[in-house]
């Protein structure tokens, strides 16, 4: 005979649970992560909130380090809750945050629903002038100029250039007509018309850093330092970014990542401090 796992007290040897401690636990383990997103519109406070998912985890079967994990998993309900509608709400933002700071769980435990959480909260820091001060950034590759400060850091970035290449359509390389024995005329060759096409010619990989002050790309065989005070556009694909830079014979500098809307946007913004 063995104990069940749940309640501690004796169960089948084969079956270490009991049928009725099993179903309390999952009940509950289903509803904790739902009454987080409940609770976004609800007037409880974070802390009787704790109190009570407390209290509903000890009593039915769920021990610490699944709590936790339930409590992530509501966290992040929230999260894809408030955004739904589309922008996410200044109430909605604090009441996230400050149920975050109830539990002990950071930005980076929510994974990508933290990660998009994070990204608002710069873009709204930034909406107030304000350069925001929570971003580290760890083995930066470049020298940032004195009271710069980094935005975001963007990793494996492919930076592309257009180029132009040029062919010729009809043309000839002459030919040689025998006259008589010894004599022969040979007719001119050209070049036809010219054909220009252009392409996309990857530059390198790196890293794409946006600061308060300018935009770098560093790879191990180019660095690129853009001030924003030389940028005049900023424009997002669906994979990539476009930066466009002033003077009369300056080509599109096209950075490949992973969230272009969200680098326009930081561009943007920065560009207006």
């Amino acid at each position: 005979m063995g104990n069940c796992v749940y309640c501690g007290k004796p169960a089948g040897f084969l079956h270490t649970q009991h049928k009725e401690c099993r179903e309390l636990h999952d009940v509950a383990a289903s509803k904790i992560p739902a009454f987080f997103v409940e609770s976004l519109k609800s007037e409880i406070s974070p802390e009787r909130f704790q109190d009570l998912a407390q209290q509903i985890a000890s009593s039915h079967y769920i021990d610490k380090a699944e709590f936790r994990q339930l409590v992530i998993s509501g966290l992040k309900a929230m999260v894809d809750t408030a955004f739904a509608t589309g922008d996410l709400a200044e109430s909605d933002n604090s009441r996230i945050v400050s149920f975050c700071n109830q539990f002990g769980v950071m930005a980076n435990d929510l994974g990508p629903e933290g990660l998009k959480l994070t990204k608002l909260q710069i873009l709204r820091i930034l909406d107030q002038h304000k350069v925001p001060s929570n971003v580290r950034v760890d083995d930066l590759p470049i020298v940032l100029e004195r009271g710069e400060s980094v935005l975001w850091l963007f990793n494996d970035v492919t930076y592309l250039t257009t180029k132009t290449h040029t062919t010729y359509v009809g043309a000839s390389q002459g030919i040689s007509i025998r006259l008589m024995k010894g004599l022969y005329y040979r007719t001119g060759a050209f070049k036809g018309e010219p054909v220009k096409t252009q392409y996309l010619s990857d530059e390198g990989r790196g890293v794409f850093v946006v600061t308060n002050e300018n935009i770098y790309f560093w790879s191990p065989l180019r660095a690129l330092k853009f001030p924003f005070k030389k940028i005049i556009s900023a424009y997002a694909f669906s994979d990539a970014i476009q930066i466009m830079r002033e003077g009369a014979n300056t080509t599109p500098q096209i950075f490949k990542l992973d969230d272009p809307l969200f680098a326009a946007d930081l561009v943007a913004r920065a560009s207006q401090l």
